[in-house]
This record gives structure tokens, C-alpha cells and sequence, in this order.
């Protein structure tokens, strides 16, 4: 221990350059610059996500943020010999995964429930990411329950200003309540009564978000810092526990992110680390070709040597000047300083 689960994309060019410059840093550490912000300003940062089909102001803003991560896991392991799962615990708290500098200095949500200026944060913003990352999520208690996994989705509520209904609607969560509650359906995109999930009994549970709720998600936090190749890992969550040797893994999939846009693949991939770190085939594949380079032109200069050497200490390539105690080779001339 620890076990490590990641997420890997193939494909996925998170390094080009319009697409790391496609952010507002300001949007997502500062709750009141953030709100007062000028769209034309956001709209320069952020293009070309910056509004959505309505003209109302994304937040967050930015093609980075709109590509985030959406598929989550739910893992559940059996004793060797035995089919009996049980629920895996694995650690999906933000300061697990992310960076302790980003998740203390570089991320602070934005309460859509709040007031400035006398109006609603949630008028001023669209803030999709809440119905990705909610404060309060339905859990599924794994295949001990008897329950069959289903996607549940958390349900949508009308927004509104100065009486009219805006589009699309936002996510139906009271940011006001401690803790913050939301109301969860079975259809996506969906604020029709008749599809709300109660999210009680054996199989599910209402929990808060162990990794935390809009840009203070852990998930979207690692997701922003943006990778330097196409094909990258980032960290899902950490399993603080021993397995045996022959133990069973069972991973259900959320599955909710399309790779076939970019013509790219998605994996789930459980690694472990030692006191040099985890594993890293591109490092080590690395290594040994500059290395496999270094004794290549090591044996070409040794036989260059022995066959055409260099006399060690040969007194030819210098030359004594009487009065200047100093070595120089021929034909360097000599400057003498004029007497005063």
C-alpha cells in the first residue's frame, strides 16, 4: 500500500497551445473578482468558451475547464477464492490527489445562492460544473447491496431573472443549507418531477462529495493542471489498504466521457510506487537509450586513441617567453606593458 488508481487518455492534446491558454486563473481562485468580472475581458481569456448558446457567462469559463473528466468508479474487491465483493474505500479527497498549492491558493468556488449587488451569483454566471460535480452526490453501495447500478444524475431547477426563465436550467441544490443538499434524477438533463430518484434504501446513499463541490473538486482540480503529452495518467483516487496476493478487483464504470470526438481511448490503471516513485516506462525507456548513446561514442573515441594517439605532455604546443612567466602557444603575441 498505497494502491493507486488512475485514469489514462490516449490522444488527448491537453499541451496545444490554445487550448492551456483557453482559462481564466482569476475566475477560479477569486469569488468577487470573478463575478464583477467585464465579458469582454472573460470572453478574450476564455474564447472560444467563454458564453454558452444563450450569451450568458460560463463559470468556469475556457475550453480546459469544458473538456474536464467526468467518468467516476466505484471499486469493490473479493478475497482470494472467493466471489463475496465488498466495497473498496478509495481516497478521492482533494488534498489527496491534487497539488497542495493549487487546492489551498488557486481554487474558491463561487456560492450560486449568494447576493451581490442584490442579485443571485447564478444570475450572473451559468455554473455548469455543479451538475458534474455536486456538493451532495447519490451513492451506490456496491454489489454487497443487491442492488444493480443505474446512472443517477442530479436534477435540474429553472433559473431565473428580473421574472424571466433562463436557459439551460442550473443544478437543484440548496448551496444554502448546512450541509448543502441537491435532488437527484434518472435522466440526464432532466427537471421533470416525474423523473426524480429518492436516492434511499438498501443499494444508495446520500453523502456529501468526498472530493469536494464546483472548482474545488478535486477531480477538476487535477484535470487543470494540464499534462505535457498526448497520452497521460492523472490520479482518480488512493486505496490506503493492503490486497493479497490473487484478490479480486471489480471497477463499475460511470461511464460519461466520450474519447470517440478526438478518436482517442480511455483506461482504468491500478499501480503501486516504491521509494523511487511508481512505475514510469517512458523514464526508464529514456534512460537506457541515452545511455545505450553514451557507450556507443565511448567505444568510437577509445578506438580513435588507440589508433591515432596523442602524445600526453608533448612540449611542441608551447612555447617559453623569457619574461613572462607563462606558457602560450606559437604565434600568440605578447603585449608589454610601457614603462611609466
Amino acid at each position: 500500500k498505497p494502491i493507486y488508481l488512475y485514469y489514462q487518455l490516449d490522444g488527448f492534446y491537453q499541451n496545444h497551445r490554445r487550448y492551456v491558454k483557453s482559462r481564466s486563473d482569476t475566475q477560479l481562485h477569486d469569488p468577487a473578482a470573478a463575478v464583477g468580472m467585464d465579458k469582454t475581458a472573460l470572453t478574450k481569456l476564455c474564447d472560444p468558451k467563454s458564453v454558452n448558446e444563450e450569451s450568458h457567462l460560463l463559470y468556469p469559463c475556457g475550453v480546459v475547464a469544458a473538456t474536464v473528466f467526468t467518468d467516476s468508479y466505484h471499486v469493490s474487491f473479493a478475497q482470494p477464492g472467493s466471489d463475496d465483493f465488498q466495497n473498496l474505500d478509495v481516497d478521492e479527497r482533494a488534498e489527496t490527489i491534487a497539488w497542495v498549492s493549487d487546492v489551498e491558493h488557486k481554487f474558491t468556488n463561487v456560492n450560486p445562492d449568494e447576493l451581490t449587488g442584490g442579485k443571485p451569483n447564478s444570475e450572473a454566471y451559468y455554473m455548469w460544473l455543479n451538475e458534474h460535480f455536486p456538493p451532495q452526490i447519490c451513492e451506490w453501495q456496491g454489489p454487497a447491496s443487491g442492488e444493480p447500478f443505474q446512472k443517477i444524475f442530479v436534477a435540474r431547477k429553472p433559473r431565473e431573472m428580473n421574472g424571466d426563465v433562463l436557459n439551460p436550467p442550473e443544478a437543484d441544490c440548496d448551496f444554502q443549507s448546512d450541509p448543502m443538499t441537491c435532488n437527484f434524477t434518472t435522466k440526464q438533463d432532466s427537471s421533470e418531477l416525474a423523473d426524480r430518484f429518492v436516492c434511499e434504501g438498501p443499494g444508495w446513499k446520500r453523502t456529501q462529495n468526498p472530493s469536494g463541490w464546483g472548482v474545488e473538486n478535486g477531480h477538476f482540480i487535477v484535470w487543470m493542471r494540464t499534462a505535457g503529452l498526448p497520452n497521460f495518467r492523472k490520479l482518480f483516487g488512493k486505496v490506503d489498504r493492503d490486497l493479497e496476493k490473487g484478490t479480486k478487483v471489480k471497477v463499475t464504470i460511470d461511464n460519461r466521457y466520450a474519447t470517440h470526438k478526438h478518436n482517442g481511448a480511455k483506461y482504468i490503471v491500478l499501480s503501486t510506487s516504491s521509494f523511487i516513485g511508481g512505475k514510469n516506462s517512458f523514464l526508464g525507456i529514456s534512460y537506457c537509450v541515452v545511455g545505450g548513446c553514451c557507450i556507443v561514442f565511448a567505444i568510437v573515441f577509445l578506438f580513435r586513441h588507440w589508433s591515432n594517439p596523442r602524445k600526453l605532455g608533448d612540449v611542441q604546443w608551447i612555447q617559453w617567453h623569457d619574461g613572462n612567466s607563462m606558457f602560450l602557444p606559437p604565434g600568440c603575441p605578447i603585449r608589454r606593458r610601457k614603462a611609466a
